[in-house]
């Protein structure tokens, strides 16, 4: 930072479309290897953060998050941050093997089910993720990008669905997001067009209402970064 303190945001969930408790089980063992001490304050962090109360749920079935994570010891950080990322990246490699050599015949209803959970997670990242919404923000360079993990196909009925949970001002975002979205079918592939639509969408509706971000998602501090690109949409704004 500008003051000369740092600081580590770091993060790692696991988000199946269809769990087992097997995959948790590793999952969990790995981030409790890797955080040691530090692991039941990430995870009641992550919990928060990726809760979703107007659906009453997580995205992703285990979470871990530490923001603004700095000790009185800078170089034992890095070290720490250094070996989470290691670790995490093998687990995650170890997961996606583990998948690919079930060889098992993948069944309309579990492409069912990816496709609702993957609306989901759509659902989470545009609507509450504070990382996203930092990002998309701050410039315009890098729409795309930002939006990278996006999942490849919503349900956009199931959106519609949702609105009737929403408050007035959420409900209005996603119908934002639904506007952008072809009318011919409600099976909706997300590509780079749609990507650059919708940070397009947010950056219009969080320009008219500023306060909805302080309903965004959060762990137990929010970050100075996001504060400074708040500032600077409030600026523009003058």
């Amino acid at each position: 930072m500008r003051e000369g303190r740092s600081y580590w945001r770091l993060m790692a969930d696991l988000n199946p479309s269809i769990s087992t408790p097997t995959m948790i089980e590793k999952f969990t063992h790995s981030l409790r290897q890797c955080t040691g001490d530090f692991y039941d304050f990430g995870k009641d962090q992550g919990d928060k953060y990726f809760y979703i109360p107007d659906l009453k749920r997580h995205r992703g079935v285990a979470h871990f998050y530490l923001e603004n994570f700095a000790t009185d010891y800078p170089a034992k950080d890095e070290i720490f941050a250094e070996k989470f990322g290691k670790q995490m990246i093998a687990c995650y490699s170890e997961l996606l093997r583990d998948g690919l050599n079930e060889k098992k015949t993948i069944t309309d209803q579990e492409k069912y089910l990816q496709k609702k959970y993957h609306t989901l997670y759509f659902f989470q990242v545009l609507t509450l993720d504070r990382g996203t919404t930092s990002g998309i923000l701050a410039h315009t360079d890098n729409d795309e990008g930002i939006l990278g993990s996006l999942p490849r196909y919503v349900d956009k009925a199931l959106l519609r669905e949702w609105l009737g949970l929403l408050d007035s001002k959420k409900s209005l975002l996603v119908k934002k997001l639904l506007e952008c979205m072809p009318p011919e079918s409600d099976t909706v592939l997300v590509n780079k067009e749609l990507k650059i639509k919708f940070a397009h969408a947010l950056r219009a509706f969080y320009k008219i209402y500023l306060e909805e971000l302080q309903n965004q998602a959060s762990g137990f501090t929010i970050p100075q970064t996001f504060v400074h690109h708040q500032n600077i949409l409030v600026n523009t704004q003058k």
